[in-house]
């Protein structure tokens, strides 16, 4: 499609509308049929339907809109990745084999035990088919920890994997986006885990923390990280964290006022906010599901999920946020108010607010014209931001859709 400016002439109207605070509408989604999953929003790390081309014990991580990619076990200490797609699957196998054996005596007899750890777990994939995850290498020795793992990228048509950590003893590509960038963690044998950020052209920002390993768990359009850390005040225990690709440290998230939790991890992020759980170190059993907000710039707020319903019809209590689209839909785990049967329980939140306010593409929480400018950038990218209705196209009805929103404006 030609994309002259004077298609846009309409957009150049020099207005600013203020966005408010967020706030959901929550929906039980554990025993919906296929036929309702289906219209689910899209989320990347939340995989409603396994398509029935994948092994059996497959474990789904991740999805793009054209293939699911997992892992399956082969023996006590092995996996093999697996992409599979309507049509077929397609195995990724790891860099390489750990054998381990050993010899002892125990005062009456000699004994002799071995085997071997392979594994290859994709942890994450991006619209281009990009996977990343984590793979052993090729050695051995006397036990089977002493094996190590490599962070890895392959593509869905080339499963061949490259190694992102040659010089690691353990480490893990946890994230893509998709433009390209890599997140991950690393870390040499015998110290503690840093974080990794590597972009397209296969420069390397490294993050750490002094209190310990630092874990990314997500990676945004804009290269912003997030995931876990090591508590600055108790070594077993962990803390939310987000870090810029210019950072050298990771930030400590701040925790919400109810509940009174002391430890923390962030699992996903969009551009606008960062989703994840809260716990008290006394009850690690009993979460608390968590948003993370982008206030302002370097200013984030935390906020208890079940704070922001307007209403809870379902009698829902909320223990993990799981995946977070670009919209700002949430998949959460719970369970039902006065049971214990934590996790059982799959929902779906819909955003009303600042996060169902998808034509502030630049997520300062205010429509101007630098979200007009943004959105032609990105529709003459064929960026999936401005696919406005969602149909995998690039066409009047998304300058239409678009046009529509930042006019109604936003709550």
């Amino acid at each position: 499609m030609k994309r002259q400016s004077s298609i846009f002439t309409a957009l150049l109207v020099p207005v600013s509308i203020a966005i408010a605070q967020p706030a959901y509408t929550i929906q039980d989604i554990t025993n919906w049929t296929p036929q309702q999953l289906q219209s689910l929003p899209f989320f990347t790390n939340h995989v409603p339907i396994v398509p029935d081309t994948a092994p059996t014990g497959f474990v789904p991580a991740a999805h793009n809109q054209s293939a699911v990619i997992g892992y399956y076990q082969t023996h006590s200490n092995g996996t093999y990745g697996s992409i599979a797609t309507p049509d077929n699957n397609t195995f990724i196998y790891p860099l390489g084999e750990f054998y381990w054996s050993r010899t002892w005596w125990d005062g009456k007899d000699i004994h002799f035990a071995n085997g071997r750890v392979n594994t290859m777990n994709p942890l994450h994939i991006n619209t281009a088919g990009t996977i990343v995850g984590t793979s052993t290498i090729t050695g051995s020795g006397e036990y089977a920890s002493e094996h190590s793992t490599h962070a890895v990228l392959c593509t869905t048509t080339n499963t061949t994997l490259t190694d992102l950590t040659p010089t690691a003893h353990r480490a893990a590509a946890t994230a893509i986006n998709n433009a390209g960038t890599v997140a991950g963690w690393s870390h040499p044998e015998g110290v503690t885990a840093s974080a990794f950020i590597r972009f397209p052209d296969t420069t390397i920002s490294t993050i750490t923390s002094p209190t310990g390993d630092v874990r990314p768990a997500a990676i945004n359009d804009n290269n912003r990280i997030a995931g876990a850390m090591t508590s600055p005040d108790y070594w077993l225990s962990d803390v939310a964290f987000v870090a810029e690709s210019t950072d050298t440290t990771a930030t400590i998230l701040p925790l919400p006022s109810q509940n009174s939790p002391s430890d923390s991890a962030a699992y996903d992020m969009n551009n606008s906010i960062i989703v994840g759980a809260t716990w008290r170190r006394v009850d690690n059993q009993e979460h608390f599901a968590t948003i993370w907000e982008n206030e302002s710039e370097g200013t984030w707020v935390a906020h208890d999920l079940a704070e922001l319903l307007d209403e809870n019809p379902v009698d829902a209590l909320l223990e993990r946020c799981l995946a977070v689209n670009p919209q700002g839909y949430i998949i959460a785990s719970g369970r039902l108010d006065g049971t214990d049967t934590l996790g059982t329980k799959r929902y779906l939140l819909t955003p009303e607010g600042l996060l169902s306010c998808t034509p502030d593409l630049n997520n300062d929480n205010t429509l101007d014209f630098f979200d007009i400018s943004l959105f032609l950038q990105l529709f003459a990218d064929s960026d999936p931001l401005a696919d406005f209705n969602s149909d995998s196209n690039f066409d009047f009805f998304d300058i239409s859709a678009f046009l529509t929103a930042f006019t109604t404006g936003c709550p």
